[in-house]
């Protein structure tokens, strides 16, 4: 993946930037409805280094979830949270599956 792209960069290319912090995130609404729909009271992220998001594979698995429809659930709703550009899940990635993006 490599690092992200520095702010001054995407804006270059004409996208709107802005920072989120991992404790926005984590307390959006709907982040907080995806964690009630999984039954996960907490620790879903193992570690948010913006922009990556990594997920808690041993709850995930705890919990007989599919990681891959566990990524797919959270990039769908991350993508919903204002200041999101786009979300891509790893099992995506892993497929060449990418988004059309700058």
């Amino acid at each position: 993946m490599g690092p992200p792209r520095p702010l001054s960069t995407w804006r270059a290319l004409g996208t709107e930037t802005g920072r989120l912090t991992p404790q926005r995130v984590d307390e959006e609404p709907i982040i907080e409805a995806l964690k009630r729909r999984f039954g996960i009271a907490q620790g879903l992220f193992i570690v948010y280094r913006h922009p990556y998001v990594y997920l808690d594979r041993e709850v995930i698995a705890g919990r007989g979830l599919s990681l891959e429809e566990t990524e797919l659930a959270l990039a769908t709703e991350l993508m919903k949270i204002d200041g999101i550009a786009a979300a891509v899940p790893s099992s995506e990635l892993l497929k060449g599956d990418l988004p059309d993006t700058p």
